[in-house]
């Protein structure tokens, strides 16, 4: 029984530091893709481009501090699905939330912000396949 509960909280640690490093990798893309439109279209283009990547970490945050918050134990199968579909339902939420605040409230160049986000969604996907094998 103490072995058991090991290996779930090693599986908790794996999962914590899987998210967290590729939120870190996640922000480094931003702020570099940001600094480029910075260098090439001006600063307003850079400022546009830093809402877009905080328009896709916000709630990728959001959802990842939500989904791992939770304690594993027996029979937890059915909560961590749980946990899923609303931490994915809080980060789609928050999304549309977060383009509806900026393109209201803020002056903002589209494409910079769009592409930002565009390609932190993209990297997503990449980061996380190279960094699960490897975490």
């Amino acid at each position: 029984m103490f072995r058991g509960h090991l290996v779930e909280q090693k599986l908790a640690w794996k999962g914590l530091t899987l998210a967290l490093a590729i939120l870190a990798c996640q922000l480094t893309l931003i702020l570099a893709v940001s600094a480029a439109w910075a260098h090439l279209r001006g600063i307003p283009a850079g400022y546009a481009s830093l809402y877009g990547g905080g328009v896709y970490l916000i709630p990728q945050l959001l959802f990842s501090l939500f989904t791992l918050s939770r304690k594993l134990g027996p029979g937890s199968a059915g909560w961590v699905l749980w946990d899923f579909c609303v931490g994915a339902g809080i980060k789609l939420v928050s999304t549309v939330a977060l383009f509806v605040t900026v393109l209201l409230y803020v002056e903002v160049e589209h494409l910079p912000l769009y592409v930002t986000y565009a390609l932190s969604l993209f990297f997503q996907w990449v980061i996380t396949i190279v960094l699960n094998n490897r975490y």
